[in-house]
């Protein structure tokens, strides 16, 4: 059941992009006397809606990366400009983890 909702979701979701686009690309022809085709809508839609997934996947992934507080004190062993670091790492927490 979920699946067919999450399916539905993405199908209202591409049906109102694509009439979006179309309203974009009309405006346009209009105004330079050109001729746009329901294929180049299509077409426009379809890359638009992969790159929209490709950059929600990239963001989903890098929302995932945390930096922990051991990583930085590992690099602290190796580097002495990252002392001052120790005292900043709460704080830091604090403002970019939200979970």
């Amino acid at each position: 059941m979920a699946d067919g909702d999450a399916e539905d979701k993405a199908d209202r979701l591409k049906s109102s992009l694509w009439y979006s686009i179309g309203s974009i690309v009309d405006a346009i022809a209009l105004d330079q006397d050109l001729n746009a085709t329901p294929q180049f809508i299509g077409s426009l839609t379809e890359l638009v809606w992969s790159q929209i997934l490709t950059s929600g996947a990239d963001l989903e992934n890098f929302a995932k990366y945390t930096i922990f507080t051991f990583e930085v004190l590992a690099k602290n062993d190796t580097d002495q400009s990252m002392t001052d670091m120790r005292v900043e790492i709460p704080s830091i927490r604090k403002m970019y983890c939200f979970w």
